[in-house]
């Protein structure tokens, strides 16, 4: 992809929440080793069968592990049951974060190699197919964090989806449109 602006230096500091006790409602075991990321796509209105509930939303979650994969669930019915779908493998050292585009038909992915991945996702044909590979951005060093944004974004010229990534002591700004 073609990089559209760039920003250096170094940040540093703390962040401080509340934590509270939550109970889990299910536990989901898949992952040979530590989970990094994790992160919920839209909802989605299915064009699946409905169950017998009469509900056809779903939420896809994406994780990223130690174990180089990335694995792809679905949150779906109204207990809202998580299934595996997919074991998506890329990454060739730590998948570090994932994050999704706001229509849900992109997915990144983050490595410890030095690498992006993006996973074109046709949401209600998983059932049959994995995602596919759309497209890979090679970083100088870990890649840490991608955000999709569209329209406008300061450092990049004009309006179009971009890609900000996070890699060493850089922001980078990919433009999706000649990426994808």
């Amino acid at each position: 992809g073609k990089l559209r602006g760039e920003w250096r230096g170094r940040a540093s500091g703390a962040v401080e929440g509340l934590l509270s006790e939550v109970a889990s409602t299910q536990q989901v075991l898949g992952h040979n080793e530590r989970i990094f990321s994790c992160r919920c796509s839209r909802v989605f209105e299915g064009k699946r069968k409905r169950d017998e509930e009469g509900a056809s939303s779903f939420v896809l979650i994406a994780t990223g592990s130690e174990d180089k994969t990335v694995r792809l669930w679905r949150s779906e019915g109204l207990d809202r049951k998580i299934k595996l779908l997919h074991v998506l493998k890329a990454h060739d050292e730590e998948c570090l974060s994932v994050s999704w585009s706001d229509d849900g038909k992109t997915l990144a992915s983050c490595g410890a190699d030095n690498t992006v991945v993006l996973w074109s996702v046709d949401a209600d044909a998983l059932d049959d197919a994995p995602p596919r590979v759309a497209g890979r951005l090679v970083h100088k060093d870990h890649v840490y964090k991608a955000i999709f944004k569209t329209g406008s974004v300061i450092g990049c010229e004009g309006e179009s989806d971009v890609l900000v990534t996070c890699s060493g002591n850089q922001i980078l700004f990919w433009g999706l449109d000649e990426v994808l």
